[in-house]
């Protein structure tokens, strides 16, 4: 009786909640597309989602295991070099001793996260305090790898399902920015598929293992990541309407970071040039609101060289500036933003220092979307719903299978479909590239179509 009662609650009160949900997704008239409503979109995502999430991954059981006894050799080499840094064992995984040593022993500045305003030593808080002076660096670099590594590790003895593949539950409110969130799935297996190192990030003093690698197409399939290059930059320029921008974007021959470390520096760099590494860098962080004094941290510049930069960015690209203020004057006077596809995002604390922050949502959430917009196509086209199979969606991102004699004649197809068109005035074209491999999701390979 306790157990049906709960229940009934349970049903009850979903019940009450959706019936004030939907009054106020009436009251409101969210923007419709071609695409439908924001509610329409999210609601349509759950079969796909679903059917991905029963189907789960294969797993290679042997680079599985002789991953996880490598990782456990890193982590103890990479623990008894901390140890011998500091004279005393030392557990990275622990809250009190990592504030103890940081805070007290050094006596820096306690860096407060920005939720809890508490005292936080987190990658940001850690990466913070390596640029702020570079004595610091080897220390909090060895403190972020040993997390890593152990991030790692516990993926690779992560339990299996009975068929020995790996499953995972897609949240599909997922973060503010409308990203999915996975974790395990209801009986506790699985985990986090989607932040599954490649062991390429930059700025790292050590690597990490492919993990990618451990997952593999099924026997007689290819598998294949489909991503938006650019995308985010790309509609940076579409909201700002940067014709400059937009025109760069168009013209496949020219080269975003070449010339904007031309514009900042005043020569054109080679790609491996320091100037090219500012460029996409700071960039990125300007059109975001970073200030100057973030954007020195960040690079490890002055901050006169910083403003500088800024100066300089906005000079040739003051669309740019203008879009920062029209999205200041929308939090003064709405409290919040809303993106192409007619999704808001509304702010109930200080606007205060916000903009940072509304100013990196339009765009996130704009390829977030895109992206889900770019599996349902997928989904709903009869012929391709048919061989090709949902296997992961990496945030801005999706990962898929198909059976390999037939490459060569679904790749354009899903290529067709999955282009998606950003309904600004003068419309966005998001088409995405796609890399696949017949090996594992980490040996995929930019694939060229004939």
């Amino acid at each position: 009786d306790t157990l049906w009662v709960y229940n009934c609650r349970d049903a009850v009160a979903t019940y009450e909640i959706a019936e004030v949900l939907l009054a106020a997704r009436d009251v409101r008239k969210l923007k419709s597309t071609s695409y439908g409503s924001p509610y329409d979109i999210q609601q349509s995502l759950s079969t796909p989602m679903a059917r991905a999430s029963a189907r789960g991954v294969k797993v290679n059981a042997d680079r599985r295991r002789s991953t996880a006894f490598i990782l456990q050799e890193d982590i103890r080499s990479a623990e008894e070099w901390l140890n011998d840094l500091l004279g005393r064992e030392f557990n990275v995984r622990s809250p009190k001793q990592m504030q103890d040593l940081f805070y007290r022993d050094f006596g820096l500045k306690p860096i407060l996260d920005r939720k809890t305003w508490r005292p936080t030593l987190d990658a940001e808080a850690l990466e913070k305090i390596s640029k702020q002076d570079v004595i610091f660096r080897p220390l909090c670099q060895t403190i972020m790898h040993i997390r890593s590594l152990s991030n790692s590790f516990a993926v690779c003895v992560q339990p299996l399902d009975s068929d020995g593949r790996m499953r995972c539950q897609y949240s599909i409110p997922g973060a503010e920015t409308y990203r999915f969130n996975s974790s395990s799935d209801p009986f506790g297996l699985g985990g986090n598929l989607q932040n599954l190192t490649s062991g390429l990030e930059e700025d790292r003093d050590w690597p990490l293992p492919n993990l990618r690698k451990l997952i593999i197409p099924d026997e007689g399939y290819t598998i294949g990541e489909f991503d938006l290059p650019q995308a985010d930059a790309r509609v940076v320029a579409w909201e700002a309407e940067d014709e400059d921008l937009i025109q760069l974007f168009q013209d496949s021959s020219r080269h975003l970071h070449m010339e904007n470390a031309e514009i900042i520096f005043g020569k054109r760099p080679k790609k491996g040039d320091l100037q090219y590494y500012y460029a996409k860098q700071g960039v990125h962080l300007t059109n975001y609101g970073g200030s100057a004094q973030v954007l020195a941290a960040t690079l490890g510049i002055t901050i006169m060289e910083a403003e500088r930069f800024q100066n300089r960015w906005f000079q040739h690209h003051p669309k740019i500036k203008e879009w920062h203020r029209r999205v200041q004057m929308q939090l003064s006077t709405r409290r919040c933003v809303e993106n192409a596809f007619g999704y808001r995002r509304f702010y109930f604390d200080r606007i205060e220092g916000l903009l940072k922050e509304a100013l990196a949502w339009i765009p996130q959430s704009t390829v977030a979307i895109a992206t889900n917009l770019a599996i349902l196509a997928c989904h709903n086209d009869a012929e391709l719903s048919k061989v090709v199979q949902l296997l992961l969606q990496v945030h801005d991102s999706s990962v898929h299978q198909w059976p390999t004699d037939k490459t060569k004649d679904i790749i354009p197809k899903m290529l067709q479909r999955m282009t998606i068109i950003v309904p600004y005035a003068h419309p966005l074209i998001l088409k995405p590239e796609v890399k696949t491999s017949t090996i594992s999701w980490g040996d995929l390979k930019e694939y060229m179509i004939s």
